[in-house]
């Protein structure tokens, strides 16, 4: 890692860096990446891209008094309408092609996401909103690689355990298992 005044930044593409702070976190969950309140960090999953508004360094350089980024969902699906599953010998990219706007236009869900945010701040859960925002006045892009072979049993695990969990956004999911028994796939005039 190299420092800016804000950020820490990996040098390489940025989905590689992405996924470079997901899996840290995933396999180190001791280290702690934001040590004090200046320094920005990354909220993603790990079925989650991020294409920042700008480069890091220069974000950083520009942020003035914003302490949010936020992007909003592309979800990035298979070309036929499928949930194929992952493979490791092709690019996601062009596993998953088409951008659509599912997380919106079938769930009804929120599609904005909280991409960076300094030091402490209290962000809700998901990272879609927190108090007191003060937003970077460009957006970025989430992209979201949710939609695979196994995104079928998450979501119905979701709804089976939502009196255990109590997770609020079954509903979003009941809609997106419906719209998929009713066609089998994906269709992409439902999500544009």
């Amino acid at each position: 890692w190299t420092r800016t005044p804000m950020f820490r930044i990996e040098r390489g593409p940025l989905l590689i860096q992405t996924l470079a702070v997901c899996l840290a976190a995933r396999n180190f969950p001791e280290t702690q990446f934001v040590t004090d309140a200046g320094e920005w960090s990354a909220h993603t999953d790990l079925d989650e891209f991020y294409e920042y508004p700008l480069p890091l360094a220069e974000l950083a350089a520009t942020a003035g008094d914003a302490n949010c980024v936020q992007g909003f969902f592309v979800d990035r699906i298979a070309a036929d309408g499928s949930l194929p599953p992952i493979r490791d010998d092709v690019p996601i990219t062009a596993q998953f092609p088409v951008e659509t706007r599912i997380t919106k236009r079938i769930l009804g869900g929120y599609d904005r996401k909280l991409m960076l945010t300094p030091g402490f701040q209290n962000i809700a859960q998901g990272h879609h909103n927190m108090t007191d925002e003060r937003l970077f006045p460009r957006d970025g892009r989430v992209l979201h690689y949710k939609w695979n072979s196994i995104v079928l049993d998450h979501l119905a695990e979701r709804i089976a355990t939502r009196e255990k969990t109590g997770y609020k956004w079954t509903q979003e999911s009941e809609r997106f298992l419906t719209d998929w028994q009713r066609n089998g796939r994906i269709i992409f005039a439902d999500c544009e």
